[in-house]
């Protein structure tokens, strides 16, 4: 599963790097729902291996962040030496089984950069459920004013390629299962026999709409069909 959101910034400058980490305990704590404990996060550094980085610290413990994984993104922001954006890298330890990785970008208002989120897992079949994908998408909407999400689903040989933030979701014959923009859309607007669900705020008001290209529990990146709808939906502004 490939899922990229972005969102206005609403940062005059960047929050440090504790707030950045405390900024993604809402998802975390909804992928700890789904199998993907808090406290099994890591900060992946860019030195890991050396004699200053031996291993990737736990970004979090006891649902705070550790102080190891403070100092190692505080490292990365000296040697990146940009107040506009900051990329923050979040890993859940399994290099060879099921796992995720969160790239969670920072950009800020005086530059006019807006901010992303990647979320991709591998060999986690919760996470390619239709109906945990939808709740998904309503939670992150909630936390985050989204002016698009996109999700796809990719074969496993795609998936063992390695993480492409960009392969799926920019590739207009890649794989986009949904898509979902911040307003009201009628079926007259999209093409085929797309699904159409809304998504509300908490209060009830209408956030926007998700298009699914197809319709089913799951999306199969082998069949054509659905590999077409993809196609279409990924073509649609």
């Amino acid at each position: 599963m490939d899922l990229e959101l972005s969102y206005p910034s609403p940062h005059a400058t960047l929050p440090g790097v504790a707030d950045h980490l405390r900024q993604l305990l809402p998802l975390l704590d909804w992928l700890a729902l789904q199998g993907l404990a808090v406290e099994n996060w890591y900060a992946p550094a860019a030195e890991a291996g050396s004699p200053e980085y031996p291993a990737c610290p736990p970004a979090f413990a006891g649902h705070a962040p550790t102080a190891a994984a403070i100092a190692v993104l505080h490292d990365e922001d000296a040697m990146r030496d940009d107040d506009r954006l900051r990329p923050l890298a979040l890993w859940s330890g399994e290099e060879d089984g099921a796992g995720a990785f969160l790239l969670h970008t920072l950009g800020t208002q005086r530059y006019g950069e807006p901010c992303h989120l990647l979320l991709q897992s591998q060999f986690l079949p919760q996470l390619e459920q239709q109906d945990t994908l939808l709740a998904l998408v309503s939670a992150l909407v909630q936390w985050w004013p989204a002016s698009r999400v996109e999700i796809g689903i990719s074969s496993p040989q795609e998936e063992d390629a390695g993480h492409d933030e960009n392969a799926l979701l920019d590739d207009p014959l890649g794989a986009i299962w949904m898509r979902y923009l911040p307003r009201v859309i009628d079926a007259s607007e999209v093409p085929g026999s797309n699904r159409l669900h809304a998504v509300h705020a908490a209060d009830g008001s209408r956030l926007g709409t998700l298009v699914l290209a197809v319709d089913t529990d799951r999306f199969d990146p082998a069949n054509e069909a659905h590999r077409q709808a993809a196609r279409e939906l990924a073509a649609w502004q």
